[in-house]
């Protein structure tokens, strides 16, 4: 785990030809490092934080300059201990795992119904906290079998 200061970061984040989203944060420390990013992170830091990381890869621009691939971003509190990581609910665990193995890691219509499928039935006061988990395979599964 590394710890530096930001400085500066710029969000390069754009869809690709097939319409998925790609992201990609570029974060300037005070130390000069330039960090790079491939994931969206839970909290977006901002000038003056502190931020943990863990170096994926150390690389070279075409232009020679070195960055750094970085993962597992985390912002530091003031007191100085890392912030946990938020862990993802199961309902988008669920959604994650389907839009992984599909390689559509954005299916914004996959996203509408199942969020519509589940959240309909939990306002009906049908199903408890428990059965979320469930509720959400059958709604990808519904959506890969009928609607995809």
């Amino acid at each position: 785990m590394t710890i530096s200061p930001v400085s500066k970061i710029q969000d390069y984040s754009e869809p690709n030809d097939e319409g998925v989203y790609l992201y990609n944060f570029c974060i300037d420390t005070t130390e000069g490092d330039r960090l790079y990013i491939r994931q969206k992170p839970q909290t977006l830091p901002v000038a003056g934080d502190k931020i943990s990381f863990d170096i994926k890869s150390e690389r070279t621009s075409a232009q020679g300059n070195p960055y750094k691939n970085i993962e597992n971003l985390c912002i530091m509190p003031k007191e100085g201990e890392p912030q946990q990581q938020q862990t993802a609910q199961p309902a988008q665990q669920v959604v994650t795992n389907e839009l992984k193995k599909t390689g559509n890691y954005i299916n914004p219509n996959l996203v509408m119904f199942v969020t519509g499928v589940v959240g309909r039935s939990m306002g009906g006061g049908r199903f408890t906290k428990e059965e979320i988990l469930e509720l959400t395979r059958i709604s990808v599964q519904a959506f890969n079998e009928h609607i995809k």
